[in-house]
Parts: structure tokens; C-alpha cells; sequence
């Protein structure tokens, strides 16, 4: 018989899900490189997607993934171009975007909630659901300027006030664009304008400025300057190279000029010489040059053409009769039978005239009128000014020297009139080798010498000029030497015994540094106490002497010692037969010319060790020949310093016993053995064991606070130890093993044949 059927349906439950991931695979980090993408599309629930439309609007991705199973992926590599805007924007995001959607017939679409719908290849959909995933990546910004200099049109210049144009040529070099200010710095250009501008990369920009030629350039020969460009970039400076560009000057160099008398006449005489003339482009011939010769008023006095770079002349006023005799002198006449002064006749050229010679461009001396001498005149009446060579006083830098001459002490009129004075004669300073330098007082003729000057020769010219003619002068040079006297010590170790009574043996070396030679050097050596005395040490020359610290214990403790090493050297004393107010110093006071020192610090090998020593000795003190309970042994310490540095807070410890005494402290070698003493008191456990066997622990302090340590030893040790401990002390107990037995009948009695008797036996430990 078959039944009637039964259906049932039972749903399923759907779970539509959808992801997407998106991620940068490559980015070549430059223009037009290409920053490729990768999008992957995944059906993550449980039944199958249809009509998935893939969108990635900025890389040009729009897809449709017809269907998708539950678990699948399908994946998308888009790239892009990258562009000059995406690197200047530094990082680049985008976003990718996977939907689920309906396509709609015309009548679904009209009945669609919002009345709208989307389209895809021209057909209307409405989206379901969505996911999107966004990326960002970012590029390697290198702001970068690059600076090009030269010169536009002359790089040559003549004289003071040309100048010199230059163009500068700012280029982009990096990878990002730009947008300024820049700013051009050139370090001869106090001010070029900044350039308001943005540069692409691989733009330029170019800018213009000039310098001017000063005094020094002439000098210098040549002008070098160098140029940067800058501008800002997110916040951070952005600086070019450094470009460089060099001008050459066309000058004439003056190698001498100088004024002579001979037979009673003045002369000039001159040695020229040209940088850079062939520049000029043109043959000078052998006569280029025009001198032309000046007042002290810089008026023109007279001029001459085609003059030879070298050569000699009168001077503008006089003359020579035949046989080269003076004749005629500048500024003087012959009347009425005797010679008179006056201002006529090129009178100009004897009081500080000077001479341009010019050719393009100039070059100008000041020449003085020549002295006379006792076989030469250049003018009547002559006086006669005497150099004063005054470096066999050497002036040292840090003391100055206040009326180190009177120039007029040697000073002369032609009648033989010596020394002369103010009233006599007018002075006047005519030049220094370095301005200022040296203090001439034109009322006396005194010259001084302040402190501070630089080491080296000082000279100055000055004039006298007789009264009533001031026309009628001579020159002279004071030369002075300004010394700094130098010292420098080294002091090394040579040695180290490296213990107590041994040496330490130093070297000790001392330099001459300055640039004059010292005299009566006193040395010294801190610690060791010796001195020596260096008669005298020429400048750079050496000395050398060895010393020796002898080692102590407290040195030693010490673990370095560091000893200095002083040499000092004082100005020597002086007689009063330079001047009036020449240097005498006392031996008292003397002055400290030089002083050095050098310190050196030397170490010793440290060596701290610590040795412990314990014996035990068992006390019999009911003399029993044994060891019985609460009887005792003594304990003995002896502490020794086995180490090279002394020990302090020296401790005695043992767990077994309180130790008494201390602490103490031992320098090397020394030992105790009567401050730490312990006692213990036997136990039965020690007696049946027949030994007691502990240790016992030394700690000391070095001088820089370690902590040194030793376990104890026996120094009697037994000769059959009972434990393996080497370092144990082991004390022995004598034991007395004893027993006794005592057999008792408790009384019992017998009576017939199979009575029993009962016996007691009692066993006793009459031992210890």
C-alpha cells in the first residue's frame, strides 16, 4: 500500500558581498614615468554577482565584469603618465569604485524611486550596492638650482673706478617647479635684485650686475668673486653651487724709485714694470710712459713724455756743468754773490712731491729730495740727517719702549754742528712702513715704541729742514725690531717603575718659539723639585734635561700622578747707555718675557689583592684528652696585603662564628694576625662527626673604593681532609668511642630441671 506525497521548501539564505583593494605596484618617481596600479575585484559572499561595473576615472578604468562566483577575484593592473603637476603636488591619490547594478528596460526606469538611473555603454542601470578603495602615493620632490657666471663684455680693468658687469644664469636643475623669489648673492655685490618669477624645471632665468674697481684690486692684480643663487621650496632654503669668475688688471708696478745726489746733484731714479699689458692689444714701443711730477697740494708741477720703464733724470730745477758737477739745485738762485731760497725754480719737487707715471693706467711714488753727504751737496747748507738703527734694542711686544731715541743726537748741520735741536732745525714725519706704528714727538725728536705692535722691523722717515730755510731739508730712517719672545715645554715619560722606591724618568723639552734669543731660562719640575737655568737658546733651538720622581706609596694609591714641567724666561737687565730712560729692572722685579709649561699625567699598574689565613684550635678544657659538648675552638685571622696599593676597611666575616676586631688597614706586604679572633662552641653533631670544617671571607677598600676579596685557607691543613674544600679550614675533635654492658638474672631462681631464667642486658655509650 503507498501513501500520499509531502513537499517542504526551505530557503536559502543569501549573502551578497563585494570588495575591492587597490595598490601601487611601481612608481618610476619621474616624468613621464609610468605609476602603474593594481584593483582587485572579489565576491566575497555567497552567491554569484552578476553586472559588476569597475571604475577608475583619473586612470581611464571603466569595466564590466559580467559575473563573478561566490570566492572570485578578478584583478586590474590601470597606470597613468606621470605628469610635472603630480610631482609638484608631491603625493597623488586616486580611488577605484566596484558596483553591483540592475540594467533597467524604459518602463523600469520610469518607475525607478528617484526617477533617475546611471547608463554604461549607453544602457540605464540603477547600483545596487557598492565598495570603493582609495591609494595614495607620493614622489621623491629635489628642488635643486643651478648657477652659471661669467663675465659680459671686458674681463680686463685698468684702473680705480672701472667696472666690471657680469650675467648670471639661474637654471632649474630639479625635479619640482619652482615659483621664487630668487635671490642672487654675489660676495663683491653688496645688493642684487631678486627675480620675481616661477621656473619650470629645466627654466632659466638670467640677471645682471656689476662691481666697481677699488684701491685694492689694483694691488691684488686680479678680482675673484663668487656668486650663489637661492630661493625657498617648502619651507626649506634651496642653494645653487657657487660659481666664480675671475677679472685681470693691466697695471704698471712700481719695483723701485729712488733719489740720489751725485757730484752735487739730485737725482731720480726708477724701475717699472707692466702686469697684463699685452691685454692692451697694441706694441708701446720701448718709450710708453709719461711722468708727471706733483706737489704735496697735488697740483701738477711738470710733465714729461716717452719715458723708458727704466731710467734716471735730474731733478726738475737742476743742473750740471760739464763733468757732471751740480750747478743749479730746485728752489735756490745765485744773487748778489751768495745762494738764496725761495719759492722759484721747481722749489716744489724738494718738499713731498711725488711722481705718476701713467701708460693705462697710472702708477705714483713720493719722492724724497736727496740727502747730502760729506761727498755730495744737493743743495747749499745742508743738513746732514743720520739714520738711527735701533734694532739692537729689541722692543718686546708686550711692553712697548717709551723714548727708545732721540733722532737728533746724530743729526747734523753741514758745518759740522751736532747734536741739533728744535731750534735749529724743523722736524716733520714723512712716512712708516706701517702707519702709525711708531710715536715721533716733533718737539723733541723723541721716538717711542707702543705695546701691542706686531712682531717685526718698524721703520720711519722723517725730515729736518734747517731755520730760516725750509727749502733747504734732508731725510732719515729710525728703524726699530719689535721682538716676541716664545717658549714652549714638552715633558714626556721616558720610564716607570712601576713601584715603591722605584722612578718615574721624565723628559723634559724646551722650545725657543719666538724670534729672539732668550737668556738665563729658568726651568722647573713640579714634583721632582729640580731646576736648571738655560744660559741662552737661540730662537727654534732646543733644550732637553731628564728628571726622576721617585715612586711612593702614596703615589702609588694614588694609582696616576700628573707633574708639570715650567720654563719662564724675564727680560734681561739693561745699563742706562741707550738713553734716559733705558730699561733697568732689579732682579727683584723682573719682567716675565715668556712662560710655558706641560703637565703629564702618568698611571701605574694597580695590583690589589687581599689574603686570608685561618686556623682553628680545639679547645680541651676538661683536659679529658676529648671532645666533649660547649667546648670550644678558637679561631686565628692573619690578614695580609698581597697586592701594590695599600688597603683600608678591612673586614674579616665567617657564617659560622661572629668575628671580633677591625677594621684595619695594610699598606703592601703587611699582614695581621692578631686583631680578628673568633670562637666556637662544639656541638654533639661535631663531635660525632669528629671535624668542624668552615671558611671564613677578607674584603678590603682600595684608594679608588674597589672591593678586593679572599676566602680563607688553612695554613695547617689536616693531612687527611674529611671534605673536598680546598680552601676550608678543617678542625679535628678527638672522639672517644666507649661502650659498656652490664648482664642482670632480675633475681630469678631455679628449682627443677626446665625452669627459665630471664637475663636483662644493659648497653651503655660511656664514649663521647
Amino acid at each position: 500500500m503507498t501513501s500520499n506525497t509531502d513537499t517542504e521548501t526551505v530557503r536559502a539564505t543569501q549573502a551578497p558581498s563585494l570588495s575591492i583593494t587597490k595598490t601601487v605596484t611601481t612608481n618610476e618617481n619621474i616624468v613621464d614615468g609610468e605609476l602603474i596600479f593594481k584593483i582587485v575585484v572579489e565576491n566575497t559572499g555567497n552567491v554569484t554577482l552578476n553586472s559588476i561595473i569597475v571604475e577608475d576615472p583619473k586612470v581611464g578604468l571603466s569595466t564590466l565584469v559580467e559575473t563573478l562566483e561566490a570566492g572570485q577575484s578578478v584583478t586590474f593592473t590601470p597606470a597613468i603618465i606621470i605628469t610635472q603637476e603630480m610631482i609638484d603636488e608631491k603625493c597623488y591619490v586616486n580611488t577605484a569604485t566596484a558596483s553591483v547594478v540592475e540594467f533597467l528596460i524604459e518602463a523600469r526606469i520610469q518607475n525607478s524611486p528617484d526617477g533617475s538611473s546611471q547608463t554604461y555603454d549607453g544602457m540605464p542601470y540603477r547600483v545596487l550596492f557598492s565598495e570603493n578603495d582609495q591609494v595614495e602615493t607620493c614622489f621623491t620632490q629635489s628642488p635643486k638650482l643651478t648657477i652659471d657666471k661669467s663675465i659680459v663684455g671686458k674681463d680686463t680693468y685698468e684702473k680705480v673706478g672701472d667696472v666690471i658687469s657680469y650675467q648670471y644664469l639661474v637654471t632649474n636643475s630639479g625635479n619640482v617647479t619652482l615659483t621664487g623669489p630668487f635671490q642672487v648673492e654675489d660676495d663683491k655685490i653688496a645688493s642684487i635684485p631678486s627675480v620675481v618669477s616661477t621656473l619650470a624645471v629645466g627654466e632659466f632665468f638670467s640677471i645682471t650686475a656689476s662691481y666697481t674697481v677699488v684701491a685694492a684690486d689694483i694691488t691684488n692684480l686680479t678680482v675673484t668673486n663668487v656668486a650663489f643663487a637661492t630661493t625657498n621650496y617648502d619651507g626649506k632654503e634651496v642653494k645653487s653651487n657657487t660659481d666664480s669668475e675671475t677679472a685681470d688688471a693691466i697695471v704698471l708696478i712700481l719695483d723701485t724709485i729712488e733719489t740720489y745726489c751725485e757730484l752735487d746733484a739730485p737725482y731720480i731714479k726708477w724701475d717699472l714694470r707692466g702686469i697684463n699689458l699685452q691685454l692692451l692689444g697694441k706694441d708701446l714701443g720701448d718709450t710708453p710712459l709719461t711722468m708727471i711730477w706733483i706737489d704735496k697740494n697735488g697740483n701738477e708741477i711738470i710733465r714729461y713724455n716717452d719715458i723708458p720703464f727704466e731710467g734716471f733724470m735730474l731733478f726738475p730745477g737742476a743742473d750740471t756743468l760739464p763733468g757732471g758737477y751740480g750747478s743749479q739745485w730746485p728752489g735756490w738762485k745765485f744773487e748778489n754773490s751768495q745762494w738764496v731760497s725761495g719759492d722759484f725754480n721747481f722749489a716744489a719737487v724738494r718738499d713731498g712731491a711725488s711722481v705718476r707715471f701713467e701708460l693705462n693706467p697710472e702708477v705714483t711714488s713720493e719722492v724724497a729730495y736727496p740727502g747730502a753727504s760729506e761727498v755730495c751737496n744737493p743743495g747749499p747748507n745742508a743738513p746732514i740727517a743720520e739714520n738711527d738703527d735701533m734694532r739692537f734694542i729689541p722692543v718686546y711686544q708686550a711692553e712697548g719702549f717709551v723714548d727708545i731715541v732721540n733722532v737728533l743726537n746724530n743729526d747734523r748741520l753741514q758745518d759740522g754742528t751736532s747734536p741739533l735741536n728744535t731750534t735749529l732745525v724743523d722736524i716733520s714725519e714723512i712716512s712708516q712702513s706701517t702707519p702709525g706704528a711708531l710715536q715721533l714727538d716733533l718737539s723733541s725728536g723723541l721716538v717711542s715704541v707702543p705695546a701691542g705692535l706686531a712682531p717685526g722691523e718698524y721703520t720711519l722717515t722723517y725730515k729736518i729742514c734747517t731755520n730760516p730755510n725750509p727749502t733747504n731739508c734732508d731725510i732719515a730712517i729710525v728703524t726699530v725690531l719689535v721682538v716676541k719672545p716664545g717658549l714652549a715645554v714638552v715633558k714626556t715619560v721616558e720610564s716607570n717603575d712601576n713601584k715603591v722606591d722605584g722612578f718615574i724618568t721624565y723628559n723634559i723639552e724646551v722650545t725657543n718659539t719666538g724670534d729672539i734669543e732668550l737668556f738665563n731660562i729658568e726651568v722647573k719640575d713640579d714634583l721632582t723639585g729640580d731646576m736648571w737655568t738655560i744660559e741662552s737658546l737661540e730662537p727654534q733651538a732646543k733644550w732637553m734635561e731628564t728628571t726622576q720622581l721617585k715612586i711612593t706609596q702614596e703615589l702609588l694609591d694614588g694609582s696616576c700622578v700628573v707633574n708639570t714641567a715650567t720654563a719662564t724666561a724675564y727680560e734681561p737687565m739693561f745699563e742706562q747707555e741707550f738713553s734716559e730712560s733705558a730699561r733697568v729692572a732689579d732682579v727683584d722685579e723682573r719682567i716675565v718675557l715668556a712662560q710655558a709649561s706641560d703637565s703629564v699625567e702618568e698611571c701605574f699598574e694597580i695590583n690589589p689583592a687581599i689574603e686570608l689565613l685561618k686556623e682553628g684550635v680545639f679547645n680541651d678544657e676538661n683536659k679529658d684528652g676529648f671532645g666533649n659538648v660547649g667546648e670550644t675552638i678558637s679561631y686565628n685571622f692573619t690578614v695580609t696585603n698581597t697586592g701594590n696599593v695599600t688597603l683600608t676597611k678591612i673586614m674579616v666575616s665567617d657564617p659560622m662564628v661572629t668575628v671580633n676586631g677591625g677594621p684595619i688597614n695594610l699598606t703592601p706586604e703587611a699582614f695581621d694576625n692578631s686583631t680578628f679572633t673568633a670562637t666556637y662552641v662544639l656541638t654533639q653533631d661535631d663531635i660525632d662527626a669528629g671535624y668542624v670544617v668552615n671558611t671564613a671571607l677578607a674584603e678590603g677598600t682600595t684608594p679608588t673604593n674597589e672591593v678586593v676579596e679572599d676566602e680563607s685557607s688553612d695554613p695547617t691543613p689536616v693531612e687527611v681532609p674529611s671534605t673536598e674544600c680546598e680552601t676550608c679550614t678543617e678542625t679535628e675533635i678527638p672522639q672517644n668511642p666507649s661502650i659498656q654492658i652490664v648482664k642482670s638474672d632480675n633475681g630469678a631462681q631455679v628449682s627443677k630441671a626446665g625452669d627459665v631464667i630471664r637475663y636483662t642486658l644493659t648497653v651503655t655509650n660511656t664514649g663521647n
